[in-house]
């Protein structure tokens, strides 16, 4: 979904820098995490306003459109958290193997 709208994105982040980076992007989680779950369970409309054809058929739309649909808002902002939660764990893999280059680095001209 994400990709058909913006296209695929690179993000070059020095060694030195993953740590900080990885830091913000693990707030940036826990800061949209709480949200998220609220609206998954409370974002639903439950009650047409006026009881009437039209308000009926609104709330029917908006769930169906915003809420359930794979290429709603609600979807749209899971995969976001998805990509954050991606790039975590890339920038985690990342400074792994640094740390291991360096390590090994630091053995062979030992």
């Amino acid at each position: 979904m994400g990709d058909q709208f913006f296209g695929a994105a690179e993000l070059h982040v020095p060694p030195e820098a993953i740590p900080a980076v990885r830091e913000v992007l693990k707030t940036m989680l826990d800061d949209i995490e709480v949200p998220l779950r609220k609206l998954r369970f409370g974002g639903h409309m439950t009650e047409a306003w006026l009881q009437d054809p039209v308000s009926i058929s609104v709330m029917e739309a908006y769930n169906q459109y915003v809420m359930e649909a794979s290429d709603g808002m609600y979807a749209a902002i899971v995969q976001y958290r998805d990509q954050i939660k991606a790039a975590v764990e890339a920038l985690t893999d990342a400074e792994k193997h640094y740390d291991n280059t360096e390590s090994d680095l630091v053995l062979k001209l030992t």
